[in-house]
């Protein structure tokens, strides 16, 4: 008798090449999970059966189509063929942590549900996480019946939840199959017919699912003739309860605002100018969102010029790959240089490369590599000057071209402590997580004769030791500045891109490279660092030739932005725990400060005087008014999904 296997995986797929093999591999290579896979191939024109038929694994069975019919008719052809207990919903260009399944069917058993999904990462098509989830990330399951998933809101954000990959029992699936007619929005109505049928749609916290956010994509497309097609499955759906009926015509409205919309532009696009003004004319609505399309086509965009951010970082012949790569920027400092390498010589752990990166034409840290004749320390000279933000930002490069398993940059004026090394590999492999922000010691008086180490660390009066969700760690930020770069150390399997890559002070820089940070950062909090407190040649310029007071008008504005929109993705729990939990140390009044201050809040209860509420707050309008944020700021929230939107 055949086996059944736990989970049978429907995968539909379009001329899906480009993607289809990595999609069906990510399937394939499931932990501890008894799985089938049926690829349901609508008519592809393209290479995709030909690659499927150089997979050689007796679990993949690929059903196909004679003409293209759309994506719910290749899964339900998919769905009529599966055998497994559960059915799970995988687009071909997507991509899965390899506990998966494992995870979902131990949750179900948990939660004894019949509907279960989790969270996802969305990620670029050149496999660029954005850092933005589904929904936000919360500490524990989440249960959604049929008058949330109808909502047009959840959880303050727009109703996303018919992105959802679930995993079904196929004994509570029965006959139940997806609308053929429909091109998008099909995996929301097949949700939608499940809830109302008195299902509940079991939701746990795990991003596991990473779904790939192309412009080509059928999801991203929303023409009249799919508007209209949403509209009437939304009228077919069968329910009584009053509240879902009121939900359902809120849907229908937006849908038939939407469709005029599209409708209207296609209009003017096929040059009928009479018929867009009637549609105005029976929707006025939509004339806002017309004028925005209008002003968004006349703005003429600057053409890109020449930079060197993000180029590829300068490599040397490596024999074997070592177990660390320390990445040390370095500029007219050749002493101080000096002597952050021989920190770096004292390590208990031995196995580590280091590249000095000199941005001084004048080649300054030459001499100091030469002295110091250690092979594992290499120099680069840079060959144009890139100034301290971009030389720094570099070195934070996902690149990995000797194989590092680790890296950390150790800025040429900053030190480390001999068990620097061991001592944050072996939190990595202990805590199971990939990025690490140590505790660092204060050296005072750097350079003077004055200089004397603090008694305690930078994050002892902030955080806990312990592991800190992304959007839990993000708010620090309105209370304090971003990460330090000599703080953070992090594995090749960290997702988060620590490398900026745009044109913005240094300052800035550890702002944004700390909103960068979109997985579990565990703080060190036993100080195996030292950071020298000098401000003047470290943050030097990025080239900017406006004066003091406008950059730091410029850098005050970016950071309220960035204040501001970390509290607006913030959960419930995550503000609560800010303002008055223990998962941070701030003092009250710090926390109180930078509410007001980032014009955030000024429900800070009695932390301050309401004169300094009165004074931050004139200060955090002051801000708002005449500050102009840098001009990298932009660009690096959209690339991170999270356009500025002026509060």
């Amino acid at each position: 008798m055949t086996k059944i296997p736990d989970v049978s995986v429907i995968m539909a797929n379009h001329n899906g090449a480009a993607f289809l093999e990595s999609a069906v591999q990510s399937v394939l290579s499931q932990n501890q999970c008894d799985l089938e896979l049926i690829v349901s191939d609508d008519a592809s024109t393209d290479d995709s059966l030909d690659i499927l038929s150089t997979i050689n694994d007796p679990r993949l069975r690929v059903v196909t189509a004679q003409t293209n019919k759309g994506p719910g008719a290749a899964r339900n052809k998919a769905l009529d063929a599966a055998t497994g207990t559960w059915v799970a919903i995988v687009d071909s260009d997507d991509l899965m942590h390899a506990d998966r399944f494992q995870t979902l069917l131990s949750a179900a058993k948990t939660t004894d549900t019949t509907l279960i999904a989790d969270n996802q990462m969305f990620f670029e098509g050149g496999n660029q996480a954005t850092g933005e989830y589904l929904w936000p990330k919360t500490s524990g399951v989440i249960e959604v019946d049929a008058a949330m998933l109808l909502s047009t809101e959840f959880y303050g954000r727009s109703n996303r939840l018919g992105y959802l990959k679930p995993m079904i029992r196929r004994d509570a699936l029965a006959d139940l199959r997806y609308q053929p007619d429909l091109k998008v929005g099909e995996d929301f109505d097949l949700l939608a017919r499940l809830t109302l049928a008195g299902q509940t749609l079991t939701l746990i916290p795990d991003a596991l699912y990473f779904y790939r956010r192309r412009e080509s994509s059928t999801s991203h497309r929303l023409t009249p003739e799919n508007a209209t097609a949403m509209i009437d499955a939304l009228t077919t759906l069968d329910t009584q309860d009053p509240a879902h009926q009121r939900a359902i015509r809120r849907r229908i409205g937006r849908l038939e605002h939407r469709k005029a919309l599209e409708t209207t532009v296609q209009d003017l696009k096929s040059k009928q100018p009479i018929r867009a003004a009637a549609h105005i004319l029976r929707h006025p609505s939509i004339i806002p969102a017309l004028g925005s399309i209008a002003k968004q086509k006349l703005i003429k965009r600057p053409a890109p010029t020449p930079s060197t951010q993000n180029e590829t970082l300068p490599m040397t012949p490596q024999d074997t790959a070592p177990k660390v790569h320390v990445r040390v920027p370095t500029y007219k400092r050749p002493e101080q240089l000096r002597r952050a390498l021989t920190s770096l010589l004292s390590q208990t752990e031995p196995d580590w490369l280091c590249h000095v990166y000199d941005d001084d034409l004048d080649r300054t840290g030459e001499s100091v590599v030469a002295d110091l004749n250690d092979p594992r320390i290499v120099y680069h000279p840079n060959p144009v000057n890139l100034k301290a933000s971009e030389n720094i930002d570099r070195c934070f490069s996902k690149q990995n071209p000797y194989g590092a398993d680790y890296f950390f940059v150790l800025e040429d004026d900053n030190q480390v402590l001999p068990t620097h090394l061991e001592d944050n590999i072996r939190i990595i492999e202990r805590e199971g997580i990939n990025v690490v922000l140590r505790n660092q010691l204060v050296e005072h008086d750097f350079g003077t004769e004055k200089a004397r180490l603090s008694e305690t660390g930078v994050l002892d009066e902030k955080f806990e030791e312990g592991t800190y969700s992304p959007e839990r760690f993000h708010l620090a930020l309105i209370a304090d500045m971003g990460v330090s770069n000599g703080g953070l150390f992090w594995s090749k399997n960290a997702i988060s891109d620590l490398e900026v890559g745009e044109p913005t002070s240094a300052t800035l820089q550890e702002y944004l490279r700390t909103f960068a940070i979109i997985e579990p950062v565990y703080i060190a909090m036993t100080p195996t660092a030292i950071w020298a407190e000098n401000g003047v040649n470290t943050t030097r310029d990025f080239g900017m030739a406006a004066g003091w007071f406008r950059r730091e008008l410029a850098l005050k504005r970016s950071v309220q932005i960035l204040q501001q929109l970390v509290w607006r993705r913030a959960d419930l729990a995550a503000r609560t725990d800010f303002v008055d939990g223990s998962g941070f140390k701030y003092p009250a009044a710090m926390r109180a400060s930078g509410l007001v201050k980032s014009h955030i809040s000024l429900s800070v209860g009695e932390a301050l005087s309401p004169f300094e509420k009165l004074r931050l707050a004139f200060r955090g309008a002051l801000i708002r008014t005449i500050g102009r944020p840098e001009a990298g700021l932009a660009t690096f929230l959209k690339r991170m999904g999270s356009g500025i939107a002026q509060p």
